[in-house]
């Protein structure tokens, strides 16, 4: 599953690159946009010592592509489909500290990025409480896939909890 993922986030570099220059932004902003779901890639290719952490920089480079695609097409509303396919992707993964990752990812991009430029985030100028709810209602999402992964993750046999 770790390969798949893996070959899953490098797949996204070039659609982020490409994504950047068809919609105006200029290939160099995309290559810059590119560096962090490849160096995301770099690193959870490692060979570290447990799966959380070949499973935390994984984790951010899947979201952080989620995220820079929404940006990149101005925060369109359609690119939720793209952060539920990882967050099925984490389901499958069943790496219950990845959640935590995802989460405080999640948090980052919508407190921190969302007032910087909500416009690229949500799609529109939007209140401070609205700001609050999709906070909230994305938050309790990745809560709900922990505990959905963390339960998965207990009834696997002990080799598929070990990993590779």
């Amino acid at each position: 599953m770790h390969r798949f993922g893996l070959l899953l986030l490098a797949l996204h570099v070039p659609v982020i690159v490409a994504t950047a220059g068809m919609r105006g932004y200029g290939w160099s902003h995309g290559v810059l946009e590119g560096l962090v779901p490849a160096g995301c890639a770099i690193v959870a290719g490692w060979a570290w010592p447990t799966r959380f952490e070949r499973a935390a920089p994984l984790t951010v480079g899947l979201f952080a592509s989620s995220a820079t695609l929404t940006h990149l097409l101005g925060g369109s509303t359609l690119l939720v489909v793209h952060f539920v396919l990882a967050i099925a992707f984490l389901v499958a993964y069943a790496v219950p500290g990845a959640w935590l990752v995802a989460l405080g990812f999640a948090v980052f991009e919508h407190a921190v990025l969302g007032v910087l430029d909500p416009h690229s985030i949500y799609g529109h100028d939007t209140t401070t409480a609205a700001k609050v709810t999709l906070i909230l209602v994305h938050g309790a999402i990745l809560l709900g896939g922990a505990v959905l992964s963390w339960r998965l993750a207990r009834r696997a046999t002990p080799s598929v909890r070990q990993g590779p």
